[in-house]
């Protein structure tokens, strides 16, 4: 009788055991999912501060008096750019576009500041202007791009993708002016 007790515990432990790994992996798989979607989600919260401080900054740069003024703007473009780009990364070429405005507009302040300090004239006021206009419908779709489980909501992305290219045609003009 004792060989038949031994004989039931082992074939309970093997059957634990049978059931219990598998288990625990697929425990484990759907965490780090999770955690994976977790990261996503917070380095999007990232990118959207950083395109959040753009918008604020090309807001205040049409006050600008000096091109030397545009330097905070110059920054701000570079930190959402490469927050941005980063989140294209994480989630890939295929479900969220990359931003081609933000490259125009680094190549544009940068043509406007190529001279060193100087007076900012007041058809590139009216550009800074009118580029932060535009640039505010590129925030506000930014600000609804993911959905609340942390993935690119598709039609946003669209959004996106049209209001960025609205926006680099829209800064090449300027730059090549």
């Amino acid at each position: 009788m004792g060989k038949r007790k031994s004989g039931r515990w082992l074939t309970m432990i093997a059957l634990a055991a049978v059931i219990g790994w598998p288990t625990y992996q697929l425990y484990d798989w759907i965490s780090a999912k999770r955690e994976t979607r977790d990261a996503a989600q917070l380095l999007y919260q990232v990118a959207l501060f950083q395109i959040e401080l753009l918008n604020s900054s090309l807001q205040s740069a049409a006050g600008a008096t000096n091109t030397e003024q545009l330097n905070a703007l110059k920054q701000a473009v570079y930190s959402a750019e490469y927050a941005h780009e980063r989140l294209v990364l994480a989630f890939g070429e295929d479900r969220l576009t990359a931003l081609s405005s933000m490259a125009e507009m680094m190549q544009w302040i940068m043509r406007l500041q190529l001279g060193g300090s100087r007076e900012i004239r007041p058809e590139e006021t009216g550009a800074l202007k009118e580029t932060g206009v535009s640039f505010k419908a590129l925030y506000d779709t930014y600000a609804s791009l993911m959905s609340s489980g942390g993935e690119v909501i598709p039609s946003k992305n669209d959004d996106l993708i049209r209001i960025d290219r609205e926006l680099t045609g829209l800064l090449r003009g300027k730059r090549l002016k």
